[in-house]
Parts: structure tokens; sequence; C-alpha cells
């Protein structure tokens, strides 16, 4: 196995806890943001995300740019349905 094979398989690290099971639309969101990482990053390079490729939970995505000096935040896509609530 290589050792982006194995920064894959190993658990995401969060100061927030995920249930052991996930549904199936979030475990298919968490696959692919797994399937991004690059070498040790952590989390993927922001031009990695397409969120195109996950057509079921786009509408439903809430992405937000973070900067740290100084700190702010963007919205950067919101889906249609977090939009309308």
């Amino acid at each position: 196995m290589t050792a982006r094979a194995d920064a894959r398989s190993a658990p995401i690290r969060s100061p927030f806890a995920l249930p052991a099971r996930l549904p199936a639309s979030l475990a298919r969101v968490r696959a692919y943001w797994s399937g991004l990482l690059r070498g040790e990053a952590r989390i993927p390079f922001w031009d990695d995300l397409k969120p195109t490729e996950l057509p079921d939970p786009a509408e439903r995505l809430l992405l937000i740019d973070v900067f740290e000096r100084p700190t702010r935040f963007r919205f950067n896509s919101v889906g249609k349905e977090v939009a309308c609530e």
C-alpha cells in the first residue's frame, strides 16, 4: 500500500466527533473528501474540490473559505436547499 493510500484510509481527525455510521449520502461526501488528499495534507487543496462531482448532495452543501491573517470567512458555495432555509 502506498503512503497516499495509507493517508486516505486513516481516520480523519476532527474536533467534532462523527457518528461511527454515517448516512449513505454523507459517507459518499466523506469518501470523496478523503480521496482528494495529497501526500501528508490533512485537508484537500481548494482547487481539488468539485461540487459537481457530488450531484446528489451538491444542493445541500455549504462551503466556506477560511483565511488566517487576518482571520476572516467567505461563503464560497451555497447549495439551493441551504439558501432556501
